[in-house]
């Protein structure tokens, strides 16, 4: 880190014009020795520091000179605007050197600042969330805590302001709930007793027309337990018919199926004998099975002589 000398009142002492050049010459020297300064590490506290140091120097430095200038103007008023001339030039040199080593100062500080910022963004979008909102990382970086209080209590004002008016959303709608269900109970009374009249009286008639009606309906009772009787007879008799009907085909059917299965068995028996070449030479047996069926078998001469 270059280092700065801090001037003195006596080293920087106004005589004649060359003291002018002099001092602004040795200002623009350590102008010169500091220009390459920046800060690399904003981590590096102790680079850091030693930027800050250089600084205040510089300032100390320009407080100097505005002083020894100005005294210098007060007691020579014959070169006062040279006089004035060279300490704008210098001071405009420093403070463009002063105003750019602060910059690196302040954007160490800013990256230290927000690094130390992250540190709370969990617990920042934490207290935005208690009121429905967030915010990205980059945006409440940028934010101090003055402003994320502002920010939080915009937010909050906001939150409160909504769930205040769903409040209210909420109780209307309740009450015009409350009215329709009373109103609704009340058509459902009234309902009730005009059915409940308008049964009592159904039943009154009702009950006139059951008495007119059993009347009648003795006499057409009679009349059709007469005609069921006969009614049933009939069908007695044609049930039987019927019943008798169906035995006939019946026994009509299990003799065709009979008489089939026979006229198989004797189609079956002649292309058997066919199939052995039957002669009446030859003996059939006739045997009956368990099952119910024949067996037959043929018996054949294999070879007969005469001597």
């Amino acid at each position: 880190m270059k280092e700065l000398t801090i001037i003195t009142e006596e080293q920087i002492k106004i005589v004649d014009q060359s003291s002018l050049d002099k001092v602004k010459s040795m200002l623009e020297e350590q102008v010169k020795q500091t220009k390459l300064v920046v800060i690399s590490d904003p981590y590096n506290k102790k680079q850091v520091e030693d930027v800050k140091t250089l600084k205040n120097k510089y300032v100390k430095n320009r407080c100097t000179i505005s002083k020894v200038f100005k005294s210098d103007r007060d007691l020579h008023t014959k070169h006062n605007r040279k006089n004035r001339e060279v300490e704008l030039s210098i001071l405009a040199l420093m403070e463009t050197e002063e105003t750019r080593i602060g910059s690196e100062v302040y954007k160490a500080e800013q990256v230290l600042i927000k690094e130390e910022r992250k540190k709370i963004i969990p617990f920042r979008k934490e207290k935005l969330a208690e009121y429905g909102s967030i915010a990205i990382d980059s945006d409440l970086l940028e934010m101090d805590d003055k402003a994320f209080t502002e920010f939080l209590e915009i937010k909050k004002k906001r939150y409160l302001d909504i769930k205040e008016q769903e409040l209210r959303d909420a109780e209307i709608l309740e009450k015009q709930r409350i009215e329709l269900e009373k109103d609704k109970q009340e058509a459902i009374v009234a309902a009730n007793i005009e059915a409940e009249k308008k049964l009592t009286a159904e039943k009154k008639r009702a009950a006139n027309e059951l008495e007119a009606e059993k009347e009648k309906s003795k006499a057409k009772q009679d009349k059709i337990e007469a005609e069921l009787a006969a009614s049933n007879a009939k069908a007695a008799l044609a049930a039987k018919k019927i019943k008798d009907d169906a035995e006939t085909e019946r026994l009509k059917e299990v003799a065709k199926k009979e008489a089939d299965k026979k006229a198989a068995k004797n189609t079956q028996y002649i292309e058997w004998k066919n199939v052995n070449n039957y002669s009446d030479n030859d003996i059939i047996d006739k045997e009956m099975q368990e099952d119910g069926k024949t067996k037959f078998t043929i018996f054949r001469a294999i070879s007969e002589i005469t001597i």
